[in-house]
């Protein structure tokens, strides 16, 4: 039996922005990058919820891809 193995392309574009904005929160002493803003927080679930599942879609079309490659 063969060893799968899972890789993927790094796209710098969304995979940096993650790491500079845990840097930026780190020296983020007055809490500015995490006002809360004009959302209600039933958009804030409702956006939340949205993101999930875009994920699992995401999620589920990668490894779709995977099996039918093998």
């Amino acid at each position: 039996m063969s060893k799968l193995t899972i890789t993927q392309p790094v796209n710098c574009k969304t995979d940096l922005h993650p790491i500079l904005l845990g840097i930026a929160r780190i020296f983020d002493f007055v809490q500015v990058i995490d006002l809360p803003g004009n959302k209600s927080p039933e958009a804030i679930d409702a956006e939340a919820l949205s993101n999930d599942w875009y994920a699992l879609g995401d999620d589920m079309r990668s490894a779709f891809k995977i099996c039918m490659e093998a």
